[in-house]
């Protein structure tokens, strides 16, 4: 057996069958990956989200779109959104009472999304791999780098189940 043979996926997938165990490797996600389209899909409907959200800013607030959107640019995320939200409604609310009823619903959606803005900003910001099994059936998948997320406390390469429930990622 010549040097090129020494590390084959097959030689790893006969000693990792000898062991018991897979054996695995982590590499670089490739730009054709299939896991890209999901991300992108996150993100994109985050986008969709935040954007709804300036436009009932600018709305209250009573200014141009691109007038607000010099304004609503500036906030990162969708709870600065939701907290500018609920100071308008609470601030108009003195001279347009109906508005007040409003600032709970606002509230609750805030609290409804914090754990969902949570998975997405896993699923955007954490680096993507592929997980490469080296076993005599074994394929490629998804795999995430955790660096400590503040619910999950994990740190290392983790494969990931992209069929699973979205909130286990």
């Amino acid at each position: 057996m010549d040097n090129s043979d020494e590390n084959s996926p097959l030689k790893s997938a006969a000693i990792a069958a000898l062991l018991g165990v897979p054996s695995r490797t982590y590499t670089r996600t490739r730009d054709a990956h299939p896991i890209y389209q999901m991300v992108g899909q996150v993100a994109s409907e985050w986008a969709h989200l935040e954007h709804l959200l300036d436009e009932l800013i600018w709305r209250l607030a009573e200014v141009r779109r691109a007038d607000g959107a010099c304004i609503t640019a500036q906030l990162m995320g969708a709870t600065p959104r939701y907290k500018t939200l609920i100071a308008q409604l609470t601030h108009l609310s003195k001279t347009k009472p109906h508005l007040l009823q409003f600032v709970d619903a606002v509230k609750k959606l805030m609290g409804r999304t914090y754990d969902i803005q949570d998975q997405r900003n896993r699923i955007i910001h954490d680096p993507w791999y592929v997980a490469t099994v080296t076993s005599l059936s074994g394929h490629g998948s998804p795999a995430q780098f955790k660096s400590m997320p503040a619910k999950e406390l994990e740190f290392g390469i983790k494969d990931v189940d992209v069929e699973a429930d979205p909130r286990s990622h």
